[in-house]
């Protein structure tokens, strides 16, 4: 296993992604690269609801987006592995695994629920990248 690829967004569950790709990543020096999605579609809705501009809702998704990758960064970089930090504005599955496969990574980790969880369901960024990619996906609880 040369690279882990961990969907993060500040969730508990997400955190425990990263603490769960450092365990199965140190064995082999694996690389792990955190990426940030900022979700437009969640962009498009808060600007429609909020009235706000739809670049000044991104501009601040990318600063909670920064340090949600600076934060889960030092975690990784504590246990001495290679880390890479991906920040990128698209749809979260999609983009996920699309640099899952550009970065040749060997797993996709991510957290059972995201910052927009429904109690006791599967999240559907964790739901969609399950069925849809090829590489295989391990979801943390």
């Amino acid at each position: 296993m040369k690279r882990i690829i961990v969907g993060v967004d500040g969730s508990p569950e997400s955190t425990l992604a990263v603490k769960k790709a450092v365990e199965l990543g140190k064995p082999f020096n694996a690389e792990i690269i955190l990426i940030h999605v900022v979700n437009v579609n969640l962009i498009d809705i808060l600007s429609k609801s909020m009235g706000e501009n739809i670049q000044k809702i991104k501009a601040q998704l990318h600063v909670e987006g920064k340090k949600v990758l600076e934060h889960d960064k030092k975690i990784v970089e504590s246990a001495g592995l290679p880390v890479k930090t991906i920040i990128t504005d698209g749809v979260p599955c999609i983009d996920i695994i699309k640099k899952a496969k550009e970065e040749n990574a060997d797993l996709i980790i991510l957290g059972s629920t995201g910052v927009h969880k429904a109690k006791g369901m599967l999240g559907s960024t964790a739901e969609r990248c399950v069925r849809f990619s090829d590489i295989s996906v391990l979801i943390v609880k």
